[in-house]
């Protein structure tokens, strides 16, 4: 049984990796990215099609391309499964489809475990539920606390921890729970799935690649993006959701150096 559970644990996601990064790359890589005029179509209102050129590569250095890429997705998978972040296929998955690049991703990860270890390991905010978000080494926090004093700890205990490039929070003060304390609770939890089955149903977006909470009908936006109108079409998907009263966003450009190169084009249709 023990070679059965090693196949499960180790090989099975190195060969679903594979197959996703050959998937991913006859979907979306074509030869050219410059569109065609078309003189019997018009312009389609409402649209941005963004196009990324990429220079033309021979077939060795796009296998080189294809091999690093895997290379650095097994790594940030071993690092990661050695701090008992996640299975290896969750990684890989989640790696595969970040606009950043398995680098940036992983130390991203990495900052987001001693974020949480830093809060869990004091012993005054015991009982909280607080989530951090790192994207590009900027940190988030996210969650209610019972009072001001309570929200400077929070902080205090995630400037602690190095590695981070800044930290942001959205910690607003919980007021008296309803008579019915778990519908609440439950209605939030509803909203995250409504607004995250939002996401995935737009063709344009990646749903994973974006952190989602709500807090008292609040919903709270996180995750990196490549465009101003992919940050407005992640948005207007959650405000769309019924039930959401309102939304706060940080939702990061990719910076130079954490992002990945873009080899195909990219649109976003704007509703």
């Amino acid at each position: 049984m023990s070679w059965l559970m090693v196949f499960i644990s180790i090989y099975l996601p190195i060969l679903a990796l594979g197959v996703l990064i050959m998937m991913n790359r006859h979907r979306h890589e074509t030869v050219s990215t410059v569109g065609r005029a078309d003189p019997g179509r018009s312009p389609t209102m409402g649209r941005a099609d963004f196009r990324v050129p990429s220079s033309a590569s021979s077939p060795k250095r796009t296998h080189a391309m294809i091999g690093h890429s895997v290379l650095c997705i097994l790594t940030a998978g071993i690092l990661l499964m050695m701090t008992g972040c996640a299975t290896p296929y969750v990684v890989a998955a989640k790696a595969a489809s970040s606009h950043l690049t398995p680098t940036a991703w992983t130390k991203d990860q990495l900052l987001k475990d001693e974020l949480r270890k830093a809060i869990l390991e004091d012993q005054a905010l015991s009982g909280l539920s607080i989530t951090p978000y790192v994207y590009m080494q900027h940190g988030f926090l996210v969650g209610f606390v019972k009072d001001a004093q309570q929200a400077a700890a929070v902080t205090r205990a995630a400037q602690g921890v190095a590695g981070l490039r800044s930290l942001e929070t959205y910690l607003p003060i919980k007021g008296e729970p309803p008579k019915d304390s778990s519908s609440s609770t439950l209605s939030d939890l509803e909203l995250v799935g409504k607004i995250k089955l939002a996401l995935k149903v737009d063709e344009h977006l990646v749903e994973s690649r974006y952190g989602v909470e709500v807090l008292d009908g609040h919903a709270v936006l996180l995750g990196v993006v490549i465009s101003d109108d992919e940050k407005l079409a992640v948005t207007r998907a959650a405000e769309g959701v019924t039930g959401v009263t309102g939304t706060k966003t940080y939702l990061l450009q990719v910076e130079q150096g954490y992002g990945k190169r873009l080899t195909r084009s990219k649109s976003i249709v704007l509703r």
